[in-house]
């Protein structure tokens, strides 16, 4: 026992120097020396508004109030760090030989603001002196030896340059020591954006970190069903060198990430992600991306660096199958909107702010109307200039290719779209391929479009190109039932052809569809062409895409030598209404028009609809596919009909020249392409 008895009188003994030392300690001398040193450090203001003061106890507490660490330069706040209260609790031991050292921090009621500026730099990045001088301010000052913090009402506050700031709201934050020399186990309880964050783990002792020296991270969290890891270590934390962390995360559905990105997503999962984030010369690298919902697969490289004053992302993205439908939000509740075309104003500034170079691959992008295989893009944007150039992929057993150019030009957006497709077979669209309801149908396409706005919509309402496909022998099932996706092409069937509630089959020969589109008016009097077994059918009318309104005829014949005699048959078929709600209906009085004369017509820059008895004038033998490509007139000629030069004539010269110019690149193209 007398051993015992010696312990605890040293104790006592200790204690008691240890407390006449801190009775006469003024530790508020330090409070200067302290700015200086953080200041000259880090060339960063710092200031500490209030006094430092000294809780005498078992355990010695260092005590300030008002905090605030300056901020660079370019930042949106003055200050990075501000704290309401600040307190430390020192090493008891070291007091005996006069020596300060930190041991636990508390903090409570900071707001920490972190962003970057236009060239991507974080306001984190500290310039730290590799050599600070040794002068005796430095040598008095106190040793950070901390090995537990606690940080409670601190809300961090992240803004990316030119965007809107957000924050994490941190209830409660334990850093504690798991044992001499040991990693610091963590626990975080947090808010972001109404989701609840939680973060258990460890990582290595503060004074590594203030020290500069290989510091590592063995952390997982949680946000709200989400889970996630970060493992790996910072060589050079405070300046954020020798980065390598492996990172994943997996979430039972897309949705559930969808806050941080203020964009809707599917419900589809599970959803998992794994990368390993390392440092370049000027930025990160994200090297063995690999990203899967459901049965969605994107893998790939990516390199995110600093040049000049903005950012740049080059790499390379793989995908062996997208299924766009694992992505989508299904919102079936949302109204249905009256325009297909956006007219929410964009800003495209970020075209600017940003440069990119990606090599995309994907073997099998899947949707509810398409399937799309062995796609290749190279993705750029440079100088306010974003090029998807080029692109090609197969389509329904065809060759899709196309150039997509989009320049910024004030407030606007200059868009070009170049696009063509070879070969495709309708039957095996999967919109039309279920059921065996279409067989045969190959099918070319030309789409061409060139204009500006700073909104979808203003782009469509101003665009100049031509719309153009031609199909071959087609087959289609009059039985429209589960035909999905079809209901307004079975629609137009039935209306045109009569025969289709007795005939098991549609035969359709051909079908070709030409519209130049014109100051954002798609018009063509003669621009549909259906030639089936038993009919003939010519069509035309007008597409306004400004109004997004539909005005489009046809008139169906029974084709010679049938002997048919169809009192059912519709003199006139009329597609109206608008791109997002389309209307068919019978004209039984066999109408002229599609409900605008040619005059209207020219008054709004546009082709005519129909011009008068055009279509009486079509015998019921006639090439009306060829009508419609342009390569035959309603009386018989090659070339344009005669109801396009009438029209031609009586327009302007832009509008005319427009239109040529639209005619003679179809002509051209289908010279090479298809051989017509």
């Amino acid at each position: 026992m007398k051993w015992v008895i010696r312990i605890a009188g040293s104790l006592i003994v200790l204690i008691g120097i240890a407390g006449a030392y801190l009775a006469s300690l003024d530790v508020n001398q330090y409070k200067d020396a302290l700015v200086e040193l953080v200041e000259g450090r880090t060339g960063r203001d710092f200031s500490i508004h209030g006094d430092i003061r000294l809780k005498i106890s078992l355990l010695p507490t260092i005590a300030a109030d008002g905090i605030a660490f300056g901020n660079v330069k370019s930042a949106a706040r003055e200050n990075m760090v501000t704290v309401q209260r600040a307190e430390a609790q020192l090493a008891l031991l070291p007091l005996l030989s006069a020596d300060i050292a930190l041991k636990r921090l508390t903090i409570i009621g900071a707001h920490i603001s972190i962003e970057t500026d236009s060239k991507g730099r974080g306001n984190w990045i500290l310039e730290i002196d590799d050599e600070p001088d040794d002068s005796q301010a430095s040598e008095t000052m106190p040793r950070f030896d901390l090995d537990q913090v606690t940080i409670t009402r601190t809300v961090i506050e992240y803004r990316g340059y030119g965007r809107d700031a957000r924050e994490i709201d941190i209830k409660n934050l334990q850093l504690r020591p798991n044992g001499f020399g040991q990693p610091l186990n963590v626990g975080v309880e947090a808010v972001v954006d109404e989701l609840q964050l939680g973060i258990n783990g460890s990582i290595s002792p503060i004074k590594r970190l203030l020290a500069n020296e290989p510091y590592a991270i063995d952390l997982n969290g949680s946000a709200g069903e989400a889970r996630f890891t970060t493992k790996g270590e910072l060589q050079e934390p405070l300046v954020g060198r020798g980065i390598k962390l492996d990172i994943t995360m997996r979430s039972p559905q897309l949705a559930l990430l969808s806050a941080p990105f203020d964009v809707p997503l599917s419900d589809h999962g599970p959803v998992d992600f794994k990368t390993t984030v390392t440092d370049t010369t000027k930025g990160y690298s994200l090297q063995n991306m690999r990203l899967q919902v459901a049965d969605s697969v994107i893998t790939g490289d990516l390199t995110v660096a600093a040049v000049k004053d903005r950012w740049r992302i080059n790499g390379k993205v793989t995908a062996p199958q997208i299924d766009t439908r694992d992505f989508a939000a299904g919102d079936t509740d949302a109204t249905p909107s009256d325009r297909i075309f956006s007219q929410q104003a964009q800003s495209f500034d970020w075209l600017e702010q940003i440069e990119v170079g990606l090599d995309l691959a994907v073997d099998q992008l899947i949707s509810n109307k398409l399937a799309v295989s062995k796609i290749a893009i190279y993705f750029s944007i440079d100088d306010g200039v974003m090029e998807i150039k080029p692109l090609s992929a197969d389509i329904g057993g065809g060759k899709l290719t196309a150039e997509v150019e989009m320049e910024v030009d004030g407030d606007r957006l200059h868009t070009k779209l170049d696009l063509s497709i070879v070969g495709m077979s309708l039957a095996k669209l999967p919109a039309l391929a279920e059921g065996s309801r279409v067989t045969g149908g190959m099918t070319d396409v030309i789409l061409t479009v060139d204009g500006k706005g700073s909104s979808l919509a203003d782009i469509m309402a101003s665009a100049n190109g031509i719309a153009f496909a031609k199909t071959g022998a087609t087959s289609i099932n009059n039985d429209a039932a589960g035909l999905a996706g079809a209901d307004l092409v079975m629609s137009l069937l039935d209306h045109l052809n009569p025969l289709s509630s007795v005939d098991n089959t549609t035969e359709v020969e051909c079908v070709a569809v030409r519209f130049p589109i014109v100051n954002g008016v798609a018009s063509n009097d003669t621009g549909i062409g259906v030639l089936t077994n038993k009919l003939a059918i010519l069509g035309g009318g007008t597409v306004d895409l400004r109004t997004e309104k539909i005005d489009i005829g046809a008139k169906p014949k029974p084709r010679e030598g049938l002997g048919l005699n169809l009192t059912s048959l519709a003199d006139f078929v009329r597609l109206g209404g608008t791109l997002s709600n389309p209307q068919v209906k019978t004209d039984a009085k066999g109408a002229a028009t599609a409900g605008i004369k040619v005059g209207a017509a020219v008054a709004t820059v546009g082709l005519s609809i129909l011009a008068e008895g055009i279509f009486d004038r079509v015998t019921a033998d006639a090439d009306v596919c060829a009508i419609a490509r342009g390569e035959a007139s309603v009386d018989g000629a090659n070339g344009e009909s005669a109801a396009d030069q009438s029209v031609l004539k009586s327009t302007t010269d832009k509008t005319k020249n427009a239109i040529k110019g639209a005619g003679a690149k179809v002509k051209g193209v289908f010279k090479g392409l298809f051989g017509n």
